[in-house]
């Protein structure tokens, strides 16, 4: 399984710089652009998820997710 809980300071993605990423995409301008979904089904008590990646070209990506608890 992936889901490996760690207990570092020593962070993957610096935090400030994922923050910087953020910008406002239009629903209009996701269209026509590609698109890949991923999808993990609660089994007991977790949320069931869905994300939805679209390739903006130039290397940009906009990543949508929605999460679900029942």
């Amino acid at each position: 399984r992936l889901n490996s809980w760690q207990n570092t300071s020593d962070t993957w993605i610096d935090l400030t710089r994922w923050d910087e990423c953020r910008q406002f995409v239009p629903e209009s301008s996701l269209e026509k652009c590609k698109c890949w979904v991923g999808y993990d089904g609660s089994d007991t008590t977790d949320p069931t998820s869905i994300t939805l990646v679209f390739d903006l070209g130039n290397g940009q990506y906009h990543a949508k997710s929605h999460a679900f608890v029942a």
